[in-house]
């Protein structure tokens, strides 16, 4: 699967190429004005070029004129990828309007259909069309929306390209792999100035033509990489799934916030990973990250088939949805606290429905017991075919097995539990839950098929994976928190003296409340067997002794004292190196006034 020779000299020669016409179409659009100007639904905070779009589309069709096997449905995909071009070029100059942009590219879309590439997803030709015609127009857009952030659209486009290269080189298809070599060259020559911070966009025109060229080389590729009919969607749905992912949160969100799906705005996936505290930077790795994952999981979909895979996929799939919830609740718009709690949760969003958290919780536990399930079979039998005996075993007491295991998740108590606060309480029950749904199911398949051909270590796997997948689920919010959110430069940094009790509850209120814009350094506490220990993260650095050591290394601006409990002379003596360096010394308690009448 390496690139030869040839292929490593035509990425050199259309990288160079890229980067030439970048940085030419960037000092043109400086010169004439063509910038886009800051604005408030906007990113970025300077004037910076547009028009980046034309360097991508020509040092890419200078490489496949030159370079490119000229394959039918690969000539016919840059012909189809050419009128997505200028459909974009034309609304970056006078701005279409929405309308009139999703016919335009129904009908490219449809004359790419219409020579005859079409996903075979069923034996009706016209279901195949409507849904390939789906599969381009929604790509297409999704890769439009997905270029909201320097480096993000490039990016990912660059990771999906390079599996698609994978592929193709696998099957034997080398205009497929010089297609996707020149592709990845252009794309890199242009993030050479559009990675943070960026100097040029790529505007509409290289968005429509860079989503098209994704959605559609999955089509034109002449030996399916897919090995079932489920996956044929499914693999170049891996493929894509960041454009995928953040085009569906922001249309939900949108939709149920009252906001129009059509209109700019500050909402998307990479946008609310910096509203938690990140860089740009660090968001936009991330989401490559995640590019990275899903694409792995596609080479295993296909080397190793549909049914070896699912289990993979199944905790992928989770993954992106609590991944989704959690960014759903990120305030991203000042009037954001004008929405009501039940319009701005994913697990909210009908607000028709009766008891619409608990069906939203059952939905989720029901694809937790599955993968659960599904996973101790493939873990035990080392991966099951759909044409296993063990495989029919599994269809016939998973309803058995699912039905007990949710009903003993209600008994157990975990559909009142608020995942914000999950603790210790909270994993005994879902201990408890895990375990009554493994053992009701040895006692009701005994009675039921005389537990014949069920083997008792796969309930055993099932109680050990859904006892983890619970406890991940449930607790997701707080290690996502834990993980992503990062207090901003500008905020005061802290130390807390006391490291008890009181000052783990310090330490989550100031990190949990941004008004405080504070940024805890680490604690001081004079007990010895706390030295170098950490809460939550944050590391006891020493005694009252060391603390002008710590203000002078960290610049601390401000140190508060946890506890009642401190002796009065050690507030004093802490006192006088705080007027020493000009730090605030404060001290934090909880009062209980009356209500007013």
């Amino acid at each position: 699967m390496a690139l030869n020779d040839s292929e490593i000299l035509v990425a050199g020669v259309i990288l160079s190429c890229s980067a030439g016409m970048t940085w030419i179409v960037r000092a043109a659009a400086y010169r004439f004005g063509f910038v886009s100007v800051p604005r408030h639904e906007r990113w970025h905070r300077k004037p910076t070029a547009l028009f980046g779009g034309i360097a991508i589309f020509t040092s890419f069709f200078v490489g496949f004129l030159l370079f490119v096997p000229k394959q039918s449905e690969y000539v016919v995909l840059a012909v189809c990828s050419s009128g997505m071009f200028l459909l974009g070029l034309v609304d970056d100059f006078v701005r279409l309007k929405p309308q009139t942009k999703l016919v335009a590219q129904i009908v490219v879309a449809t004359a790419f259909a219409y020579s005859g590439l079409v996903l075979p997803f069923s034996d009706r030709e016209m279901v195949n069309f409507l849904i390939t015609l789906l599969w381009l127009v929604g790509i297409t857009n999704a890769m439009n929306l997905l270029d909201n952030m320097d480096g993000l659209c490039a990016g990912v486009a660059m990771i999906a390209a390079a599996y698609g290269l994978v592929f193709c080189a696998m099957e034997g298809d080398a205009a497929g792999v010089m297609t996707a070599t020149v592709f990845i060259a252009a794309l890199g020559g242009f993030l050479l100035f559009n990675f943070n911070p960026s100097s040029i966009f790529m505007g509409d025109a290289g968005s429509l033509f860079v989503g098209f060229l994704l959605a559609g080389v999955n089509v034109a590729a002449p030996n399916t990489h897919a090995r079932s009919v489920l996956s044929i969607l499914l693999f170049p749905c891996l493929i894509l799934v960041i454009p995928i992912f953040d085009t569906a949160l922001v249309s939900v969100i949108r939709k149920f916030s009252g906001r129009p799906i059509s209109v700019g705005g500050k909402d998307h996936s990479s946008q609310r990973l910096v509203a938690v505290g990140l860089s740009e930077r660090r968001a936009v790795l991330i989401l490559y990250a995640v590019s990275l994952v899903s694409g792995g999981i596609a080479y295993l979909l296909n080397r190793q088939g549909f049914s070896y895979t699912l289990f993979f996929i199944s905790l992928f799939v989770i993954g992106m949805v609590l991944f989704g919830v959690y960014l759903s609740n990120v305030k991203v718009y000042s009037d954001d606290a004008d929405i009501s709690e039940d319009r701005k949760d994913v697990f909210q969003l009908v607000a028709d429905v009766p008891y619409k958290k608990y069906v939203a919780l059952i939905v989720l536990d029901v694809l937790l017991v599955f993968t659960a399930y599904y996973g101790a079979y493939w873990l035990r039998f080392e991966g099951i075919q759909t044409s296993d005996r063990q495989f029919r075993l599994f269809v016939n007491s998973f309803p058995i097995v699912l039905v007990l295991s949710v009903i003993s998740f209600f008994v157990s108590g975990l559909y009142y539990d608020n995942w914000r606060y999950t603790g210790i309480r909270d994993l005994l029950a879902m201990i408890k839950g895990s375990f009554g749904g493994a053992m009701g199911s040895v006692v009701v398949l005994t009675f039921v098929y005389r537990f014949e051909g069920y083997s008792r270590s796969v309930l055993v796997m099932y109680w050990g994976i859904l006892l983890m997948l619970l406890a991940g689920s449930r607790l997701s919010f707080r290690m996502l928190t834990e993980v992503l959110v990062v207090s901003p430069d500008h905020y005061r940094r802290v130390l807390i003296y006391g490291a008890g009790d009181g000052g783990e509850l310090l330490l989550r209120e100031l990190k949990n409340n941004p008004a405080m814009e504070a940024k805890v350094v680490g604690f001081l506490d004079d007990d010895p067997s706390r030295l170098r220990t950490k809460i939550h993260g944050i590391s006891v650095l020493g005694p009252l002794g060391t603390a002008e050591f710590w203000i002078r290394r960290y610049s601390v601006g401000q140190i508060i004292i946890s506890s009642q409990k401190i002796p009065v002379a050690k507030v004093s003596e802490l006192q006088e190196i705080c007027d020493r360096f000009q730090v605030e010394l404060l001290r934090a308690s909880i009062k209980y006034d009356k209500a007013l009448a």
